[in-house]
């Protein structure tokens, strides 16, 4: 007989038949479910359920009603709470860039600018050259990692041993973007990132839809 089976067997005596035939069967499933490699200490589980056991039952019908009243209170409370943290939580703008990117760009001095996706700004630019060729359209996602609205997805960033700074994040979206869609990867631009600004370009419009919704979950999760 083990540790548990022995403590089980003089644990319920104290009980009425409905009670351990009820309990008796949720600590074999327990036990099925638990395999010792787990190192989880069954015996503290049933000497903390046998002292909650004793507790409830030296109560009485008023004590018993304000627990349950109490108990209710604190579970609402926190409910509001996870609730409110779920909703301030910034959703997900949708993808969405003029049909005529060139034409707008040619109204508008050669830039196009969504600020939807705050903290992140998204830029649309004609003009650009790269070692000679010239570039259509760079598509470009530009954010400050010390903005407050980066302070967890920086801690996440910090248990990784990676400096949350603009270079850090650059490594981490190409990174994110590489386990995705390896050949995207090597398309980002990241050389005009700096300590306090990260900035990632590429050169078409649906890189860098994949390119801003990674980086938007990356800080906000999903």
């Amino acid at each position: 007989m083990t540790k548990s089976s022995a403590y089980r067997a003089n644990w319920w005596p104290r009980r009425s038949n409905s009670q351990s035939n009820s309990c008796s069967t949720s600590l074999v499933l327990i036990e099925k479910c638990i395999k010792s490699s787990d190192g989880f200490n069954v015996e503290a589980l049933l000497a903390f359920i046998d002292a909650k056991y004793n507790k409830i039952a030296g109560l009485g019908d008023k004590q018993l009603t304000r627990l349950l009243e109490n108990a209710q209170k604190d579970d609402a409370r926190r409910r509001k709470a996870i609730h409110g943290i779920a909703s301030s939580m910034p959703r997900t703008p949708t993808w969405k860039v003029p049909k005529n990117i060139a034409k707008v760009l040619e109204d508008n001095e050669g830039i196009w600018e969504d600020k939807r996706w705050s903290p992140l700004l998204l830029t649309a630019m004609s003009g650009t050259e790269l070692n000679g060729r010239e570039i259509p359209v760079a598509w470009q996602i530009e954010f400050d990692p010390f903005d407050v609205q980066f302070e967890t997805a920086n801690a996440t960033l910090e248990e990784k041993d990676i400096e949350p700074d603009g270079y850090g994040w650059g490594e981490h979206v190409r990174k994110a973007i590489r386990k995705q869609k390896a050949s995207l990867a090597k398309r980002l631009h990241l050389d005009d990132c700096e300590t306090d600004t990260c900035v990632i370009w590429v050169e078409s419009d649906e890189d860098c839809r994949v390119l801003l919704e990674t980086t938007w979950k990356l800080i906000f999760g999903d």
